[in-house]
């Protein structure tokens, strides 16, 4: 955990050992992002599937920000937490393909 801290990484909920990993391995410093997909775009496969409406909190990563460079989620704030109700989306799918 204070490795996470020192490295600027959210610590929230009661993670384990391997999420912990997984954070440190893949987040990056900085608030996560709060976002909504826009109803009419559909997203790439390698994006998995995330639902139109819903509201998704995710982790500040080369991942998050490369949906986000997408076009087809729209950012609603920046925050460390997922707020409440929000669906975290921690870890990329495991899709191959690309576009």
């Amino acid at each position: 955990m204070k490795k996470l801290k020192s490295n600027g990484i959210p610590i929230f909920g009661n993670p384990s050992l391997v999420e912990l990993k997984h954070r440190l391995d893949n987040w990056q410093s900085g608030p996560g992002w709060v976002v909504r997909r826009l109803h009419q775009k559909a997203l790439p496969k390698w994006a998995g599937d995330i639902p139109p409406g819903v509201t998704l909190w995710l982790p500040n990563s080369s991942f998050t920000k490369r949906l986000m460079r997408t076009g087809k989620l729209v950012l609603i704030t920046r925050t460390n937490e997922p707020p409440e109700g929000a669906i975290i989306v921690d870890k990329e799918p495991d899709i191959s393909e690309e576009e």
